[in-house]
């Protein structure tokens, strides 16, 4: 049984680019680096626009159907993920239904274009809110639950989804590295699937290597945090739980 629960999780390790061309900005995000895109709830662009001062001022931002990103390589080209903040200009705009068209590959991903006018576009971040699974255990009648999960991404962590464990006796995480390069992982323990502590152990994983923990903390919700210093990540958990009376 699987609860959804929409969770604030801000994800700002997209990497964007921002091309200028007379009085217009090209914003190009890589879909391909985008965690878990179809467990996204919300997408935002969040820009800091120097002279910016007026909220009510529109500017219009909107998907690119005229230029070619790879074209414009001749531009004046910044690459990278931070959001300086260096002034009042902040503008979001929200692309929840362009973003899903663009990761389903049901249009082609040329950036959004942002007419800019006098005004100067100083940084920009991604911000995707995530609609995150909480497991929560179906008892047998021998009072066992066990749950198998692949744990899979081109980048250099990922975590599991939550699971309940507030009314478990004995709570079990196997997590066997299935990819090609060493792996850490640690037991992340949660009140209420948002705020969380690292347990105390952590244990690092070579490839085909397989290690079970066993929380030290107790708390309501609990999660493995894999991370690795290559991207990439392959691994396999197995999520076992006992309700004894």
């Amino acid at each position: 049984m699987c609860k959804k629960e929409v969770i604030n999780d801000m994800k700002n390790q997209v990497p964007i680019s921002i091309i200028k061309f007379n009085d217009l900005a090209l914003i190009y995000f890589a879909v391909d680096e985008i965690f878990n895109a179809d467990k996204v709830e919300s997408a935002y662009i969040l820009m800091d626009i120097d002279r910016y001062k007026n909220p009510e001022e529109e500017i219009p931002c909107y998907l690119n159907d005229k230029f070619d990103f790879k074209s414009l390589n001749n531009y004046n080209t910044r690459f990278g993920n931070r959001y300086d903040n260096s002034c009042e200009g902040n503008m979001l705009v929200d692309i929840t239904e362009s973003f899903h068209l663009l990761t389903s590959g049901k249009i082609k991903n040329n950036g959004f274009i942002v007419e800019l006018g006098n005004k100067n576009l100083l940084s920009c971040q991604l911000q995707l809110i995530y609609n995150r699974e909480i497991i929560v255990p179906v008892y047998s009648c021998m009072g066992f639950f066990e749950k198998e999960l692949t744990l899979s991404t081109w980048n250099d962590n990922i975590k599991s989804p939550w699971f309940l464990t507030s009314n478990s006796s004995a709570v079990t995480f196997i997590v066997r590295n299935k990819g090609y390069y060493p792996i850490n992982i640690c037991i992340q323990n949660s009140p209420d699937a948002e705020v969380f502590v690292n347990d105390a152990q952590t244990f690092v994983l070579m490839p085909n290597e397989t290690k079970l923990m066993v929380p030290y903390m107790f708390t309501k919700y609990t999660r493995v945090f894999v991370t690795s210093m290559y991207r990439g990540i392959l691994a396999e958990l197995w999520y076992q739980t006992q309700l004894i009376h």
